[in-house]
């Protein structure tokens, strides 16, 4: 039953989707930094104010680029050094936005922290140092992007936790194995002003009384997430706070631990068979020497 709720409430999205962007995949670019990082089975959940509020499923990414079935979306690596990132694709996630709302974004800044773990469930020791990067930005206009690095508050927040990538040659299939999960909040209230709004609280306290009281902590915070269309009124809703809010939450989390290379996978199997190898040569030279003796 839960699972067929979830499935009606895709139908709205999914219709949106497909009649916004004509039945073609979308994008949303994600930076080089990030995507030549990742390959293999992935699973993604979106949190958004607009229905249906969470959205989830499986992904593989092949040379930097997945694509999410439900909404139509392509995820998609940036070249290295592109500056204005395609983020057109975002509109999948909030239904009625404008088509001008939000089209790119850039990365300002980056933020790096390396703690060392000795050991990590899952990882065998593989994983000594644990690396944390956020990569800070802002939606942009094109053609504006460099210049307004600085001046504008910063709405794009790129976060990664993986093992530490330094010393690795980019795009390297061990490169491509380091981070584990990656998350996006993208404050994006040009996007999801149609599904959330904000009152004025004096206008509340003297049109609804009570009702305002009980309210009032949500006030407070600025945003509540309109009752006719917001997650505040259905418990299979958002869970993150700042989806409520206004921001679009992208989750992804890799499948599986890190894969080894061949000669890590098969390593003991190849120095036995070496070692069974040499040995057989050796006997056979034994045995063909007491043989020239016997003969003699």
């Amino acid at each position: 039953m839960l699972t067929m709720m979830r499935g009606f409430l895709l139908v709205p999205l999914l219709f949106y989707a497909f009649f916004t962007t004509g039945g073609r995949a979308v994008n949303v670019q994600l930076p080089h930094q990030i995507t030549s990082r990742m390959s293999g089975e992935w699973g993604i959940v979106v949190q958004t104010p607009c229905r249906p509020f969470i959205v989830g499923e499986t992904v593989t990414f092949t040379d930097g680029t997945a694509y999410m079935q439900s909404v139509n979306v392509n995820f998609t690596g940036a070249l290295e050094g592109t500056v204005e990132h395609d983020a057109s694709g975002l509109r999948a996630f909030a239904a009625g936005a404008d088509e001008e709302a939000v089209k790119h974004y850039i990365i300002c800044g980056e933020r790096l922290n390396a703690l060392p773990t000795e050991y990590r469930p899952g990882f065998e020791g593989e994983m000594r140092m644990t690396q944390l990067v956020e990569y800070v930005g802002h939606f942009s206009k094109p053609g504006n992007a460099a210049s307004e690095c600085g001046t504008i508050q910063p709405s794009v927040f790129v976060r990664a936790i993986g093992s530490d990538a330094r010393g690795l040659k980019s795009g390297s299939w061990r490169a491509k194995q380091t981070l584990q999960y990656v998350e996006l909040e993208l404050v994006a209230n040009s996007l999801t002003a149609s599904c959330v709004h904000k009152k004025d609280v004096t206008e509340e306290e003297g049109s609804q009384g009570s009702t305002n009281r009980r309210n009032a902590g949500r006030r407070r915070r600025g945003h509540r997430v309109s009752r006719g269309v917001g997650a505040g009124n259905n418990p299979q809703g958002a869970t993150d706070q700042r989806a409520y809010e206004g921001s679009i939450i992208i989750g992804l989390t890799r499948r599986k631990p890190p894969e080894k290379g061949f000669y890590e996978q098969y390593s003991m199997s190849i120095f036995f068979g070496v070692a069974m190898f040499v040995f057989r040569i050796v006997q056979a030279f034994k045995s063909y020497r007491r043989e020239s003796s016997a003969a003699r």
